[in-house]
């Protein structure tokens, strides 16, 4: 059994992070706790298994079963796409997830093993500056921006950006992806993380 109340750190390759997908705050915190239980020397995926208490204390909420159910459920529909050019893209994301007994057993797809396992370079994140991050566009825009730190600056084309967070047409108008989007992901990356 994983404890994922001892480690707050997870790493990603920029592959992964530069990739097409969507989640939820729900999705992406259950998400980034699992990435968590990944040991760094880690050379295969393994069944990940830990309790719903210590899901919890990671989150900082109470989760009642209907919950926890429809997350996983709403997770494992999720695509992760790694888009490289119009002839090279590949699409992956978790393969199981089984709740009994109040353990929580879940596992990646064998193909996110190159994006989290064993990965040169990789982006190593903080936990707890994603879990109080609410907007998953934040969240997406910070771990983009983590990817590029070094570097001091990282510019974007606007619609590879909303392609790459799946934004909705709704807000698909540059003017609305600036308030709703760019404007609080300013907002709540100065107040919640590391840059």
């Amino acid at each position: 059994m994983n404890d994922l109340t001892n480690r707050n750190y997870f790493r990603q390759s920029p592959e992964l992070i530069n990739g097409n997908f969507s989640l939820s705050k729900s999705e992406g915190d259950l998400f980034y706790a699992v990435l968590t239980a990944i040991d760094k020397d880690d050379e295969e995926f393994k069944d990940y298994t830990f309790t719903k208490s210590q899901l919890e204390n990671k989150l900082g909420i109470s989760l009642n079963t209907a919950q926890l159910r429809a997350t996983a459920k709403s997770l494992m529909r999720k695509v992760f796409e790694i888009y490289k050019n119009e002839k090279s893209w590949e699409m992956m994301g978790f393969s199981y997830f089984k709740y009994e007994n109040e353990l929580l057993t879940c596992r990646f797809d064998k193909n996110l093993k190159p994006y989290l396992l064993q990965i040169k370079p990789y982006v190593l994140t903080d936990f707890r500056h994603i879990l109080q991050i609410r907007s998953e566009y934040s969240r997406r825009i910070y771990l983009l921006l983590k990817e590029r730190y070094k570097f001091g600056t990282r510019k974007f084309n606007i619609e590879q950006l909303m392609d790459m967070m799946e934004t909705p047409s709704s807000y698909r108008i540059y003017n609305r992806f600036k308030t709703k989007v760019l404007n609080n992901a300013v907002k709540d990356i100065n107040r919640f993380t590391d840059i």
